[in-house]
């Protein structure tokens, strides 16, 4: 059990540290898709965000809680069309290696884009965090007060 421990241990440090073709092919095609992501993903994100009204401390907080509920179903389905668009993009570093070759086309890292499109798209949404901001302050305080009711808190 031991020497299959050590050779899995050894055989991944190995991994780890090989640079051949095909690790340079599998950064390549992550360094590009995410890219495309960050930059799909932004412009699509801050289009999304200001489309809904601006953050306003004297709005209700049952309108700010709608506006947060609606904005988050649509930046699901916005995420979701990033992805099919940005998957459209043929890669543009897809070298045929040889027939024997590991390196498989369209398979990297971040060929899903769940690092960028978090970065990028949730990153753009500013009013949007704001206003979940404000939500999270209007619910400690109402916990607050829950558990002291003597004790008014502002937060």
């Amino acid at each position: 059990m031991k020497a299959e421990s050590d050779h899995h241990i050894q055989h991944h440090i190995k991994s780890l540290f090989a640079f051949d073709k095909v690790r340079f092919m599998e950064l390549l095609e992550s360094i590009q898709y995410g890219i495309a992501y960050l930059v799909v993903g932004f412009f699509a994100g801050t289009v999304l965000d200001f489309s809904f009204p601006y953050f306003n401390e004297e709005t209700p907080v049952h309108v700010v809680f709608l506006e947060v509920v609606l904005q988050s179903l649509l930046l699901i389905i916005l995420v979701f069309y990033v992805r099919l668009l940005v998957k459209t993009m043929p890669s543009l570093f897809d070298f045929h290696l040889g027939k024997r070759s590991r390196y498989v086309p369209y398979s990297a890292s971040e060929y899903g884009g769940e690092l960028m499109i978090s970065l990028a798209v949730i990153g753009a949404q500013f009013h949007l965090i704001k206003k979940l901001d404000f939500l999270s302050r209007k619910l400690y305080t109402f916990i607050y007060n829950m558990e002291h009711p003597r004790t008014f808190a502002k937060i």
